[in-house]
């Protein structure tokens, strides 16, 4: 048990210097990720796997950062994340198109993507809810979508030179302000919580994304608009659930999801390539992303930030890897039964009635099938599933944090 914060302690910040701190950061994060995409683009490869492929290292990167414990690193992770990019920037431009460059941009991507998982376990202690952090954060990443996808159009040398570095200059400037102590209260956890269901929620997610990348890719535009398209739409779509949507459930934001899913994939593979639909993939896009941030908003206070962060992504990246092995395997088929086979594990593994998951998971095997498949791929695929659903999707309780406030300063990022 921690002792009670005295009178000694120091003045408490504002709580807008760490939101406008979340909002610079989600800024900085989204240049990062676009230069390295843009740069990708220009000096390795304009095909659409540099799209996953940077995709693939920055989750693994932020991965690894969840893992991170120790509270002291913050500034040196971002300092890391920017020498890493100038390090890629360097090497390409040297021997621009050399097949040594997937390496190094890999790497150097994965070193980047520690700070913005690192900072969830860091901002957790300052941010008593998590739809606060992931609110403020998150606009800054779109922000920062809006201004690399201006920068591309009129500056796109500027941004690959200095759009990462100048991002940084307002996190340095907020960082600086922020220097006194503050106490949160701590995150308890609710007793039984189980963290797989994040889980195979961000495997869902994984799938879902990709697929939703591949459908504009495939059926609309293959350059970058549809990058930025699902992106910008995908981030609007977690906004809306986490501010506005209170009332709705997981469940009925997912089916939502999924019948958006499937109007936007049948519109798309009926109709010529209008530039007048972009709006309307736009919507569609944002309510497929809805239940992630209704998910968010639902699991703040039942698991710790870091713990909830850590497990979705996990799940997103299984997902992710399974939607590509499945896209090169099976190619435009599996759009059609992909994310009908992934929503249906997430409606076997949540409480209360599982009749609608085992009418949807039968139903995409039976797609898969008759889409021209392998039957006997399919078939162990959802007898897999079915086996992970009933290993791992029982009631494993969680012992509740120690109460108490915690005491939380500047320090932690410095």
């Amino acid at each position: 048990m921690t002792s009670p914060i005295t009178s000694q302690q120091p003045e408490m910040p504002s709580t807008s210097a760490h939101s406008l701190l979340a909002f610079a950061l989600g800024l900085y994060f989204s240049l990062l990720q676009f230069s390295y995409f843009f740069l990708l683009e220009a000096y390795v490869s304009s095909r659409s796997v540099s799209f996953f492929f940077a995709l693939f290292f920055w989750l693994c990167g932020f991965l690894g950062g969840l893992w991170i414990q120790r509270p002291a690193i913050m500034k040196k992770l971002i300092a890391i994340s920017i020498v890493a990019y100038y390090i890629a920037w360097f090497a390409v431009k040297q021997s621009p198109y050399h097949d040594s460059n997937y390496a190094i941009v890999g790497i150097a991507i994965s070193f980047s993507g520690l700070a913005p998982g690192y900072y969830f376990y860091w901002a957790k202690h300052h941010f008593p809810k998590i739809k606060k952090l992931f609110f403020h954060e998150n606009n800054g990443f779109i922000a920062g979508i809006v201004l690399s996808l201006f920068s591309a159009l009129f500056a796109g040398a500027w941004l690959l030179d200095w759009g990462a570095l100048s991002a940084l200059l307002p996190v340095i400037l907020i960082a600086n302000r922020i220097n006194k102590g503050k106490t949160t209260p701590g995150t308890q956890l609710k007793p039984g919580a189980n963290p797989f269901l994040p889980y195979i929620q961000g495997f869902h997610f994984g799938i879902l994304q990709v697929s939703l990348y591949l459908t504009i890719q495939v059926f609309y535009s293959a350059s970058y608009v549809g990058y930025f398209l699902v992106v910008l739409a995908w981030m609007g779509g977690v906004f809306i659930g986490l501010r506005w949507l209170k009332t709705w459930r997981l469940r009925q934001a997912g089916y939502l999801s999924l019948a958006a899913y499937i109007v936007l994939l049948l519109s798309l593979s009926l109709l010529a390539p209008y530039d007048l639909l972009i709006p309307f993939i736009a919507l569609l896009s944002s309510c497929i992303a809805i239940p992630v941030g209704i998910l968010f908003r639902q699991w703040e206070n039942k698991i710790p930030t870091g713990t909830l962060f850590l497990h979705e992504n996990n799940g997103f990246i299984l997902g992710y890897l399974v939607s590509m092995l499945g896209f090169i395997q099976w190619g435009i088929h599996f759009l059609y039964w992909g994310p009908l086979l992934s929503f249906a594990t997430t409606q076997l593994s949540g409480p209360g009635k599982r009749k609608g998951g085992l009418a949807l998971l039968s139903t995409a095997v039976i797609a898969a099938w008759f889409s021209g498949g392998n039957a006997v791929a399919i078939s162990l695929l959802a007898v897999f599933t079915l086996a992970v659903l009933l290993l791992f999707l029982k009631p494993n309780p969680i012992l509740p944090a120690r109460t108490g406030q915690q005491t939380l300063a500047w320090g932690h990022f410095t």
